[in-house]
């Protein structure tokens, strides 16, 4: 069965039910950097992280179905070979400045989804992924943002949208490349055979 990915609107109405601190962009950053971590991460396991204190069980069923279809959709599209992955913004009607703030926000989500997942130094990891991170912060930290041009202004936006997307997207599949060819270890340190 394949999920649809929840829209901005719907994903922020369901957060703001269950009084949720992030908004809709964030979660579901968060919930990509998770998933770039742990690719077979739970919903239960999920919403243990990000929403504490809520079970899943609990959830009136149409919470429940957003959510399980946001982590279907996500986890199948960071995999999807074709790029076909989509990150939930706000949609193409809504005030530039918004959608470039709401980037923000997936950017600062994928980031505490990652560092929630057990990577708390960056430069460790291999190749571009320090690099990807360290992009990723920057754009979160844009406090302001000049718009003048509104067709320049778009086209900027959608390339840095593209951006965000294929890099999330890389940094999955090199983590998951990587944990395929690294050898597992004993608890002390030496290699299983």
């Amino acid at each position: 069965m394949t999920s649809i990915l929840p829209e901005h609107a719907q994903l922020s109405q369901v957060l703001q039910q269950q009084q949720a601190g992030a908004d809709a962009a964030e979660f579901h950053g968060q919930l990509c950097g998770l998933l770039a971590v742990d690719s077979q991460l739970s919903l239960t396991d999920w919403l243990a992280t990000v929403l504490p204190g809520v079970v899943v069980a609990s959830l009136p069923t149409n919470v429940q179905t957003v959510f399980q279809a946001l982590l279907e959709n996500s986890r199948n599209g960071l995999r999807d070979e074709s790029f076909g992955f989509q990150l939930v913004l706000p949609d193409d009607d809504t005030d530039l400045a918004v959608r470039v703030e709401a980037l923000g926000h997936w950017c600062q989500g994928f980031l505490l989804g990652v560092s929630s997942a057990g990577i708390s130094d960056p430069k460790v990891l291999p190749g571009d992924l320090p690099e990807i991170l360290d992009d990723f912060l920057g754009i979160s930290q844009a406090e302001s943002y000049e718009l003048a041009d509104e067709e320049e202004d778009e086209a900027a936006y959608t390339e840095l949208m593209e951006y965000v997307r294929i890099s999330a997207q890389l940094f999955c599949e090199e983590l998951r490349v990587q944990s395929t060819s690294s050898p597992p270890t004993t608890p002390t340190g030496g290699q299983l055979h």
